[in-house]
């Protein structure tokens, strides 16, 4: 996710990454700046294969890394998920049990 957020973060975005402990659970949340996905976007970015705008690929990404980030985190018995907030903001928040 930290790749993804330094790939797809314009030339003079931000990028941002919080931990914290809660409850029971460690949530993890990396975030960058990103004007080129819209709410409808979020439902596919896991799915394998997907790409906003496969015209624009330089052909070195295959659009398997999402996808397999959940999977990973499914087996390890945490979950993802994506939001636009606030728009421009995109947000990856991982939740995985703290034991």
């Amino acid at each position: 996710l930290l790749g993804n957020a330094t790939t797809y973060a314009p030339a003079s975005g931000r990028i941002g990454l919080s931990a914290a402990l809660e409850g029971d659970h460690v949530v993890i949340t990396i975030g960058n700046t990103n004007d080129q996905l819209a709410k409808d976007d979020l439902p596919h970015l896991f799915e394998s294969f997907w790409r906003k705008d496969s015209a624009r690929t330089d052909g070195s990404h295959s659009g398997l890394g999402l996808s397999l980030v959940a999977a990973m985190l499914s087996l390890m018995g945490g979950t993802v998920r994506v939001v636009l907030n606030p728009p421009g903001w995109i947000q990856f928040v991982v939740t995985l049990p703290a034991a």
